[in-house]
């Protein structure tokens, strides 16, 4: 009996362009070309499976390490700081937009959807009604950019950068839209060359 979600772990290796390895110093890798009968241990993929993900797909977004605070909870017209921070498998400045998601759902319309565009060093708030962006501020000026769910204050947001992470804190003051409903919190990058940006639940 073969181990099903091993197998597939390793048919979706072959989906991201990987190869059978039949070398038997390769054997503990997931990409092995054999199984062995109730082997469960490839399930997940071997560093160096991961490290010929990455020869072949280079410079891809890594998962964000997250959101802080990540829960908690604000009254309308009080000042809040969120720190969202974004990493990437080569440079923080292979990143084009980091973006950061207040609502119920994914949806970015009527809802808290500001971004962060690295290569411009502006930060944004997004229309309500998805047609645009507000602002286009250098984060530290003294600036604000509202719509109405809340106010940015740009003075008062930051940017920190260390090799492959990007770190962005938002100074928000929320309206009264907010009020009496459930948000999470999501996250989403995107790589110079377009690709990446997937929402990412943090909280």
């Amino acid at each position: 009996r073969f181990d099903v979600q091993s197998v597939a772990t390793h048919e979706m290796g072959h989906w991201l362009s990987l190869s059978d390895l039949y070398d038997s110093a390769d054997s503990e890798k997931t990409m092995y070309g054999y199984i062995g009968n109730g082997e469960i241990k490839k399930r997940t993929l071997h560093e160096d499976d991961i490290a010929g993900i990455r020869y072949i797909y280079p410079g891809a977004l890594e998962a964000m390490p997250g959101i802080t605070p990540s829960e908690g909870w604000c009254e309308p017209n009080s000042l809040q700081f969120f720190t969202t921070v974004y990493t990437h498998t080569k440079s923080w400045q292979d990143i084009r937009y980091a973006d950061f998601l207040i609502n119920t759902d994914t949806v970015v319309t009527q809802c808290v959807y500001a971004r962060y565009d690295v290569q411009e060093n502006k930060v944004f708030l997004a229309q309500p009604a998805g047609r645009g962006w507000l602002g286009g501020k250098t984060p530290g000026s003294e600036n604000t950019i509202r719509n109405n769910y809340a106010i940015l204050d740009v003075g008062q947001s930051s940017v920190v950068t260390d090799t492959n992470t990007l770190t962005v804190t938002w100074a928000l003051t929320f309206t009264w839209r907010n009020s009496g409903k459930t948000h999470n919190l999501y996250l989403a990058a995107e790589n110079i060359d377009g690709s990446g940006h997937e929402w990412v639940d943090y909280g």
